[in-house]
């Protein structure tokens, strides 16, 4: 990945809230469906980063996602 990445999730009824970590840092948040925020994924360095995701529903319990991994490549040459 590399430039502003869009990150999603799909979540079930009564979720409020989303954020997105990145390496355990949170990077994005959105308030209301369909729950997607854009990230500047330049702000990490290339490499292997973990993203995650933190849903709450309306009484603040929170629920995380499972763990994805993803390599950026900001710097030339890309492959």
């Amino acid at each position: 990945m590399s430039g502003t990445v869009t990150l999603g999730a799909d979540t079930s009824s009564g979720v409020t809230q989303v954020k997105w970590y990145v390496d355990g840092d949170e990077v994005s948040w959105d308030y209301g469906a369909p729950w997607q925020a854009n990230w500047h994924s330049p702000s990490v360095a290339d490499g292997r980063h973990t993203i995650f995701a933190k849903a709450a529903d309306g009484s603040g319990a929170w629920g995380t996602s499972a763990v994805v991994t993803s390599r950026s490549q900001t710097t030339p040459p890309w492959r």
